[in-house]
């Protein structure tokens, strides 16, 4: 594609997003883009109170990139990307920084840690952080939530 000045595979792109009845029509591929600029272009901006919630999330509850981001998007609130959060958890490692430090390998129990060191506190708070984090399978909700919602239908 060397006429064009541009790559195939974004060529193939275009033509995968814009053909409509087999033809290729530049002005109706600009409505398909404007549309999907118009749909998907909600601006989400790392800001301070974005990274706050994000390294909170990732070290005081250990949750995961998708984890945080579907917990917001279930509330309805604007959330960057989860490729943009394992993106800052990976600069943050090549930064020396305690994100990836803090659990991301092992979260709770080092690999080397004898269990009998761990005591009945160690383990409550283990358990709450482990059952207040949400669950992708169940639409986001937290198992403790769910647990007491079961409960309730049954009384």
């Amino acid at each position: 594609m060397q006429i064009v000045g541009t790559s195939e595979s974004t060529i193939s792109r275009e033509l995968k997003r814009n053909v409509s009845k087999r033809t290729y029509s530049p002005c109706l591929a600009q409505e398909f883009a404007d549309e999907r600029k118009e749909r998907f272009g909600r601006v989400r901006k790392f800001s301070k109170e974005v990274k706050k919630i994000i390294c909170d999330k990732l070290e005081s509850e250990q949750r995961s990139a998708e984890q945080i981001v579907g917990w917001r998007k279930k509330d309805g609130i604007q959330m960057v990307s989860h490729e943009r959060i394992c993106q800052y958890i990976r600069e943050d490692k090549q930064n020396g920084g305690n994100l990836y430090k803090n659990g991301l390998i092992r979260q709770y129990i080092p690999k080397n840690q004898i269990f009998e060191n761990i005591n009945n506190e160690n383990t409550m708070d283990i358990q709450h952080k482990i059952n207040r984090r949400p669950r992708k399978g169940h639409n986001f909700e937290n198992p403790k939530k769910l647990f007491f919602h079961k409960i309730a239908l049954v009384n």
